[in-house]
Order: structure tokens, then sequence, then C-alpha cells
């Protein structure tokens, strides 16, 4: 595995603002375009919250014309890649990927570390292997645009559940932290002596 490359930091995080995250390149297999239509559905009830998407844009702009469509520009903010993504990981209640195929989600374990809980959908195997649905996250059925938003929907009700899922999300990613990923890769090599 990949390891934590940060230190995972001490406080919990507290659930009061209102913004969740995505990261990652705009590109076809991250299924944006379907975060977008899900967002759409989530702020018809929660207007005063807020999506972020940090990622490399696309040459044609193609989110950027989505959010305008779909109009709800004064609730997504699209953003460059940053190299503070822990700084956005501590202000936001959520982590939310659509992606279609990953391998392995690190963004979905740096966000873990912060305590945040994971939606994901359940066809890409990198979120497979860390969601444990219902216990620090939640993995949806493919294109259930619908599920997927009463997810969010139900995160952003439910301080309680949402505290709950954010403490076992950074407990399941201790085994991602540094020094025990080194240590395995080090007892690798040792064995190929």
């Amino acid at each position: 595995y990949n390891p934590i490359w940060f230190k995972p930091p001490l406080d919990d995080p507290k659930f009061d603002n209102k913004i969740v995250l995505a990261v990652g390149r705009h590109s076809v297999e991250k299924q944006f375009d379907l975060l977008l239509k899900i967002w759409q559905k989530v702020v018809k009830d929660y207007p005063d919250w807020t999506l972020k998407i940090f990622g490399e844009s696309d040459n044609e702009k193609t989110l950027e014309t989505l959010v305008k469509k779909l109009e709800i520009g004064s609730q997504v903010e699209l953003h460059p890649p940053t190299k503070n993504i822990t700084d956005e990981y501590s202000k936001a209640s959520m982590l939310l990927n659509t992606s279609s195929s990953e391998a392995f989600g690190l963004v979905i374990i740096e966000a873990m570390a912060y305590g945040l809980p994971a939606i994901a959908f359940e066809s890409a195997s990198g979120p497979k292997m860390l969601i444990d649905n219902g216990a620090n996250g939640y993995l949806i059925k493919s294109f259930d645009i619908d599920a997927y938003a009463n997810k969010i929907k139900q995160l952003i009700d439910d301080k309680t559940l949402i505290r709950e899922l954010g403490e076992n999300a950074k407990k399941s990613v201790k085994k991602f932290d540094i020094e025990i990923i080194m240590k395995q890769w080090h007892d690798l090599f040792q064995s190929l002596e």
C-alpha cells in the first residue's frame, strides 16, 4: 500500500463547516459530471452547503459549463490542484468520490485520516478496499445518483452519525501510517535477499 504521507491531526473534525470535498483531475473516469448532478439534488434541500472540487481542469472547461447549466454556481467551487490539500480536509465535513475506476484511493485515506467519512460508487476497486459500508462511509451502487444524494443528505442531517463514521474513518486508516508501511516494504526487500 501507499502510506499516508503526513501526520494525521490530533483534533477531530467539528462538522460545522457546510463544505464537502472532491479531489481529482477533471477526467472522464472521475465522473464529476455525475457528482454535479448529485450535488444539484442535495442543494435543492441544502442550498447553504458548498461542494469544492480540487483538480486540474480539462481544456474544454466541461465542468464549468455543466455547473452553469445545472444552475448550481453558488454551491460549487472549482479549484486548481493545491499543495495544501490537508488544509481543505480540515475544513470539510465529508469526501465524495464518484470515480468509475480507481486502483487505490490515496485521497480517500488522506481524508479519512482527517476524520472525514467518504462516499463512493462501489464499482471502483480502490474505494471498496477502504470504505467499510455503513461503518466509515458509504458505497453506493454505480450510477444511482438518487441513493448517493440521499446518503449525503443523511450525513448532513445526522450529526451523531457523521461523527461516528468520521471517528471510524480515522481509526480505519491507521494501518496506512508511514512507519507501518515502510516496515512492510523493508521486510519485503529483506525477504528477497
